[in-house]
């Protein structure tokens, strides 16, 4: 049996942009501090990037 394609999977792992809390170096659990100028900054950029790849088919 012959493969004729190969076919591949993007596994891409995001953490979330700088927060309030980062800088004040608390452990935040699983609430969600507001994002800093800089980490909006980041989001918006990671966007971008990401918008150069086919829709996301799953999340986990």
């Amino acid at each position: 049996m012959k493969i004729s394609s190969l076919c591949f999977m993007l596994i891409t792992l995001v953490r979330h942009g700088e927060s309030n809390g980062n800088i004040m170096q608390q452990w935040q659990g699983i609430t969600d501090g507001p994002l800093t100028n800089k980490g909006k900054m980041q989001a918006e950029l990671l966007a971008h990037e990401l918008s150069k790849y086919k829709p996301v088919e799953s999340r986990f």
